[in-house]
């Protein structure tokens, strides 16, 4: 189904983007193959995601990490591993702190 950025699967909205920093390598690198309607692609994991959202810094793609924590798709120790090599700690500190969310 499509969505205004993409496409809408399994309920979540998806998006195809370029690759030009550390963490989007590092997501493709590690990414999960899975067949989709008989064609196989790569995905990236749930706190690759929530990482590459995080570095954006857009208020959209902020309130997309929110969504990713309250709805419990990411493991937070990878995350929190994920976002400590690739510099994002300052940003994540400014987003809980922003937001209210629990450590």
């Amino acid at each position: 189904m499509p969505v205004k950025e993409g496409v809408l699967i399994e309920d979540w909205p998806v998006q195809f983007v370029p690759t030009f920093a550390a963490v989007q390598e590092e997501a493709i690198a590690r990414a999960r193959r899975v067949e989709y309607g008989g064609t196989h692609t790569f995905i990236f994991s749930a706190e690759h995601l929530g990482a590459e959202l995080l570095r954006s810094g857009k208020l959209k793609d902020q309130v997309r990490v929110i969504d990713l924590i309250e709805a419990k798709k990411m493991d937070m120790n990878v995350f929190r591993d994920i976002i400590s090599r690739h510099g994002l700690t300052e940003k994540w500190k400014e987003l809980i702190t922003r937001y209210e969310l629990e450590e």
